[in-house]
């Protein structure tokens, strides 16, 4: 909900409400920095079988901590602020450089694989 008005007015209703996230510039570093802490140990330990070791790695348990703070920022939006600016960044920085690491695994890849297209049995009509 978005309230529109005098900051005293906005605090009086807020306080019948619930909570207030005011407008910030101000990321919660503190929220962040523990959901990357304790999600990459979550992702560090591993089961053994026969010589193989199967487990999460620490990116993915990095990623776990990052859906539970942006789930409970969704239910709390004062948990976890990132300024919109930041998001934007990170999201367009992101995406240029997962296209960069396409073209560079395309470029690296052997004839084999880039020769052979996926599913081509599939693909065509019997």
């Amino acid at each position: 909900m978005c309230l529109v008005g005098a900051r005293r007015h906005g605090e009086r209703v807020a306080a019948r409400l619930g909570s207030v996230a005011w407008p910030s510039i101000a990321t919660d570093m503190a929220v962040l920095g523990l959901a990357i802490a304790i999600g990459g140990l979550i992702g560090l330990p591993a089961l053994h079988f026969g010589g193989v070791d199967i487990g999460l790695s620490a990116p993915v348990g990095v990623l776990i901590g990052g859906l539970v703070v942006g789930w409970l920022h969704s239910r709390r939006p004062i948990v976890g602020r990132v300024p919109d600016a930041a998001l934007s960044l990170l999201n367009r920085w992101g995406l240029a450089v997962f296209w960069r690491w396409l073209e560079s695994a395309q470029d690296q890849c052997s004839s084999w694989v880039c020769e052979r297209p996926a599913f081509h049995s599939l693909s065509r009509a019997s």
